[in-house]
């Protein structure tokens, strides 16, 4: 039995430095709430920003897609199945775009769109 990957934005793109760290913090929470929704069901999950959030801002890590890819393709190579939470920018997150497109064309999972007030899912994100 696979798990569920969790995608989901997390770069920031605000004007100030502070501006950026609140959205992303608030990003990673968001995640983590959705993470929680999912094992209070017994279902597994993976949720590479709730995980990642904290052990680079600890040790000051890089916090971009490129770098953290490497980390987060080897447990998406394993996922069953890959929810994408959709938080504003997900369209536009290069990290979520990357993901989507791999586990589509490379290990062929499904994914699927959670709404993040609701936390519907949806096979087509224009159902959002």
């Amino acid at each position: 039995m696979g798990y569920v990957y969790l995608a989901q934005p997390y770069t920031s793109h605000r004007e100030t430095p502070e501006q950026r760290q609140n959205e992303m913090a608030q990003r990673e929470f968001e995640g983590a709430r959705y993470a929680h929704h999912l094992m209070q069901q017994d279902i597994v999950v993976f949720a590479p920003i709730v995980h990642g959030h904290a052990i680079a801002a600890r040790f000051d890590l890089p916090r971009t897609f490129d770098w953290w890819w490497g980390q987060d393709k080897t447990m998406l190579d394993r996922a069953a199945v890959l929810h994408v939470l959709c938080l504003p920018g997900w369209r536009d997150s290069v990290g979520v775009r990357n993901e989507i497109e791999y586990a589509r064309e490379h290990l062929y999972i499904a994914v699927r769109y959670i709404c993040p007030v609701s936390y519907r899912m949806h096979q087509d994100p224009e159902g959002l």
